[in-house]
């Protein structure tokens, strides 16, 4: 084609050369007559000139596609298949994840798996697509294959609502009024980017809200049959839509659902996601060899594929399918083997050539457009340049295999012609293509969308609408191509003000919403363009961009590249005495510190940034910093300081009209109630918050309040109230994809498997739950998670990881200011071991003052009795439980009764300890380990009464209890208890433990001496 460009100068009068390769790339269509050898302009070799005489062949007509086979990929599709067939056999979730170079076959393979796998098992099929630079909607992947599935094609938001409830009720079995067909008839608003009642709650909760919602759907959907949902180019997608996927295939772990995405590699997109829950299959998809080349030139060609053109046919494609079936196309058609082309690009070239004027302006427009899009955006596109163009010409770039059509939406077969289509247009006239573009969406979206009470006002990725990424998409790759070109006719000559704007706007509707991949993106794109030596007009828009970018990348947990940016944004601000985006600048900070563990420093950042906003005047931002720099004391603070925070930050949001901000104080409140120990007014709170969450329909916001209602019940002692709130909150967690909240609440049900005796369980969960804020980079939560961990350690006698575990909570204490916690566990365990010195130690200082930040100090003086009477000193060990009896005021606490009946039987109270043992033996409140205790205190008493068969049962009794467990140290001190009561008795194995028990030897044999 360049070359056909050069020969111009040398063509007769109306006439157009070409050189060999277009002559044999265009000779079906076009007849032409030998000219002579010319030497053009800039080659120093002569080269064949042809003369193009007539049209042989109309313009964009071709031979009609041949059907030919799936060829050279027999045993991927076999594979493949036999995978959906399991899925559908096994009712089990399948993922199937197809990635390999561009041409490859990725494409075409995965239509001949949906097309079979719907013949075959009469599969539901769903199908969507990612684009290369994003959607406002981020969800737009799922959104277009639900929308065909779903039918909501209606562009008003009433109607949207309408057909999503209608199909949900459907598949629900429900009534449309029933308020979960609602709240899904809302969610599918959100999910195809129109207002809805989700725009009410934080980006978070709204994001889980539809993720239920879309979970709930599909569950039943697949309920009714197998379901296979098909998305193209992974690899595009943001992380949110990835995190969806793999929720889906979670929750849809057993039921028959095929999910299949195709990709290109991509080291930087976690995909496939590993996990137990699903099956996997994932195909890097290669270039056939030359035996499957021979099959595909076959069967093109027919009885002309000699083996000398199959060879070349795979020397010059690479045994690249896409190329090879149009270079064996070429050849069939009549080209010479020596005169085709040697790649790709100049291939697909020569047939956009063979297009009509409209068919290769449609293409281009596409091209520019994206990989895929709308039809009405198509001809609106058209209309503007001034150009004909209806559906028919789409029509006639289908049957030319160029792309594809599904009702009004197209897309390009092959993101190659895509390419070429693209690099074909000179970058001056992308320049202006993108530019005109990206004004006539700006003029729809202030139309609208920003003019208040105008019909349609949304931002959204539908037909006859524009979205902020849209729109800073193309002005961004405008201003990118007049950065590299200089002025450009026809492009405005502010491109690059006009480009920083939009992507600003665009980026920090991707941060509020939690698209941080493409908040990202979109903030390095403004960056790049304003570049390194930044003017100061333009420091305020490198200011914003640099904020949200560090935002963005602390939640992601880049915390090296948020420090990058915060610095930059601080040193900039402080030479120019920006207060505003210091104060921001410090708040971001102050997280990415907290997420490294270091909370004084979090607490002087977050102390900054509350100055410098009181100092600019900005309330809701004060409010915001004010909760973030309470958050930093409820994890191992001052607890009054943070209740007056959090109480600024009530009145500043109240005066905001922040609904959300003030149900998020609420919440907060309770959590600091609960840390303090007072769990009535804890229960009050969560009270009011749930109402709050209630009416804002936040069911995420919902589930953090039950979870920590799960909490209090378990403090309270009502564990069945608690063990059922933390399985509903657990699932919906996972559901929601909420790793904190599942996380809490893993490590709640890890403390209730210990309570229950169920030892070796409570230790997989505590594992499951730590592992789960290890990823996170959540020391906090990982230090709950360790606290049942470490009690279920002692209990299994594991002394190494026993040791191991309280040296990690140690370390995490210091770090989050909650040694309390960690010696309240170290001194429950090293009591349970027989370790009294040690039990006293940490027990004493967890409730000093320094370190009694939470209000669960009963169980520390419990504790210490407990050493206490082991070491022979049962009167500090009664006053030690008068001190945990006050602490619990009036709350049953089995624990302390068991406990007092080993004080009384060592006080010589014996009657007190059968009658206290007795009482907790009747206690539905009282753990397993609260049982062991009573039994052998109730049987020393026996034993001191002189009923050696009655101290015999009671041993049996407990004894029975502890076998159940798995808890050895139960047994062996039960065990011990034996041996003194009973010198005759052969303890055999039970006391075959790396447990030395001394103490409670000490206790027993004191108690004995008695006597």
């Amino acid at each position: 084609v360049n070359t056909a460009s050069r020969l111009q100068t040398e063509a007769p009068p109306g006439g157009v050369l070409v050189g060999q390769p277009t002559k044999v790339l265009t000779e079906r269509p076009i007849r032409y007559s030998w000219f002579a050898t010319l030497t053009p302009r800039g080659r120093e070799q002569s080269i064949d000139a042809w003369l193009a005489e007539e049209v042989s062949l109309r313009p964009g007509r071709r031979r009609r596609e041949r059907s030919t086979p799936l060829i050279g990929r027999a045993e991927e599709a076999q594979l493949l298949l036999s995978g959906v067939g399991y899925a559908v056999a096994r009712r089990k979730a399948l993922l199937i994840a197809i990635d390999g170079e561009g041409g490859v076959g990725k494409s075409r393979l995965s239509e001949e798996i949906v097309r079979t796998a719907r013949d075959t098992h009469q599969l539901s099929v769903l199908v969507g697509a990612c684009v290369a630079y994003g959607e406002a909607n981020v969800w737009w992947p799922v959104a277009t294959a639900l929308s065909d599935a779903l039918q909501l094609n209606d562009t008003e938001s009433d109607g949207i609502r309408r057909t999503g409830m209608q199909r949900a009720a459907e598949l629900l079995g429900r009534a449309e009024d029933d308020p979960e067909i609602i709240r899904i008839g809302e969610a599918f608003l959100h999910l195809v980017g129109q207002p809805s009642a989700l725009d009410r709650l934080d980006a978070v909760r709204a994001r889980e809200e539809l993720t239920r919602a879309l979970i709930t759907v599909l569950q039943a959907r697949c309920r009714k049959g197998p379901l296979l949902l098909a998305i193209a180019d992974i690899h595009w997608a943001d992380t949110v839509v990835l995190n969806l996927l793999e929720q889906l295939l979670t929750n849809l772990a057993n039921l028959p659902f095929v999910l299949l995405t195709t990709s290109r590699p991509d080291v930087e997109v976690a995909w496939p996601p590993n996990s137990a829950l699903f099956t996997s299959i994932h195909l890097r998809l290669e270039p056939l060899d030359r035996s499957s080349t021979e099959q595909l030139a076959a069967a093109i060609l027919g009885e002309s594929a000699d083996s000398a053109i199959v060879a070349s046919l795979y020397d010059r494609s690479g045994g690249n399918p896409l190329f090879l079936e149009e270079l064996a196309t070429l050849v069939a058609d009549g080209g010479h083997i020596a005169d085709l082309p040697d790649s790709l690009r100049t291939l697909v070239s020569a047939r956009l050539d063979q297009l009509t004027p409209e068919q290769r302006a449609m293409i281009d427009n596409a091209a520019v457009l994206g990989s895929s899009g709308n039809l009405t955006a198509l001809l609106r596109f058209a209309e503007a340049l001034g150009q004909h163009a209806d559906s028919s010409t789409l029509d006639a770039l289908v049957e030319a295999g160029l792309v594809s059509r599904e009702g009004r939406r197209w897309r390009f077969r092959s993101q190659s012609v895509r390419d070429v289509a693209y690099n074909t247009l000179t970058k001056a006239v992308r320049a202006v293509r993108h530019n005109g573009i990206a004004e006539s969406l700006a003029t729809i979206y202030e139309r609208f969308v920003l003019t208040p009470g105008a019909s349609g006002a949304n931002e959204t990725s539908r037909e006859g609408t524009a979205n902020r990424d849209e729109i800073a998409h193309h002005y961004a790759t405008t201003a990118e191509l007049v950065v590299e070109l200089g002025p450009v006719a026809g492009v405005p000559a502010d491109i690059v003000d006009r480009a920083v704007k939009w992507l600003i706007l665009a980026a920090e509707r991707a941060s509020e919403q939690h698209y941080m991949k493409s908040a990202v993106r979109l903030a390095t794109r403004g960056l790049d363009l304003l570049g390194e030596e930044v003017d100061d007009e333009h420091v305020p828009s490198m200011l914003r961009l640099s904020l949200i970018r560090a935002a963005s990348h602390a939640e992601q947990r880049n915390i090296a590249r948020a420090r990058a940016d915060l610095d930059r944004v601080l040193h900039s601000s402080a030479l120019r005495g920006d207060l505003e985006s210091e104060a921001e600048a410090r708040r971001i900070l102050g997280t990415v510190v907290r997420l490294s563990g270091n909370l004084p420093g979090a607490r002087g950042e977050f102390s900054e940034s509350v100055r410098l906003f009181r100092e600019v005047g900005k309330p809701l931002r004060l409010a915001r910093a004010l909760r973030d720099r309470a958050f930093v004391e409820l994890l191992g603070g001052d607890l009054h300081l943070a209740e007056r925070l959090l109480d600024e930050a009530e009145q500043l949001t109240q005066g905001g009209a922040d609904a959300i901000g003030l149900a998020w104080v609420e919440w907060h409140r309770a959590w600091l109630s609960f840390i303090s120990g007072d769990l009535a007014q804890a229960e009050e709170r969560l009270g009011l918050a749930e109402r709050s969450m209630t009416d804002m329909g936040d069911r995420g916001g919902l589930g953090w309040v039950q979870g920590l209602l799960a909490y209090v019940r378990y403090y309270q002692g009502r564990t069945d109230e608690a063990s059922e709130l933390a399985d509903r909150v657990l699932a919906e967690a996972l559901d929601r994809g909420d790793d904190w909240a599942a996380g809490m609440m893993q490590s709640l049900q890890s403390n209730l498997w210990l309570w229950r005796g169920r030892t070796e369980e409570a230790l997989k969960q505590g594992e499951v739950a730590r592992t789960r804020f290890k990823r996170m980079g959540d020391g906090f939560g990982e230090l709950l998670a360790l606290a049942p961990l470490t009690r279920a350690t002692a209990a299994l006698g594991r002394a190494s990881a026993h040791q191991r575990t309280v040296e990690e909570m140690h370390l995490l204490g210091d770090v989050y200011q909650m040694q309390a916690l960690v010696l309240l566990t170290e001194a429950a365990t090293a009591a349970q071991l027989g370790e009294p010195d040690r039990a006293i130690r940490a027990a004493e200082a967890a409730v000093d003052g320094d370190r009694a930040r939470i209000g669960f100090t009963s169980e520390a003086w419990v504790a210490r009795a407990l050493g206490l009477v082991q070491l022979g000193r049962a009167d500090d060990a009664l006053q030690s439980l008068e001190r945990a009896e006050h602490a619990v005021d009036g709350i049953n606490h089995p624990y302390l009764t068991s406990v007092r009946v080993l004080v009384d039987v060592a006080l010589g109270d014996f009657d007190s300890a059968l009658a206290r043992g007795v009482a907790v033996s009747a206690d539905h409140a009282a753990s397993y380990l609260d049982h062991v205790y009573a039994g052998v205190g109730s049987a020393l008493a026996q034993a001191q009464l002189g009923s050696p068969r009655a101290a015999a049962n009671a041993l049996d009794r407990a004894d029975a209890i502890a076998l159940r467990t798995g808890d050895v140290v139960a047994k062996a001190v039960i065990a011990l208890a034996r041996s003194i009561l009973d010198p005759e008795w052969e303890a055999g194995q039970s006391l075959d433990l790396d447990v030395p028990l001394h103490g409670w030897r000490r206790l027993f044999e004191s108690t004995l001496a008695r006597q």
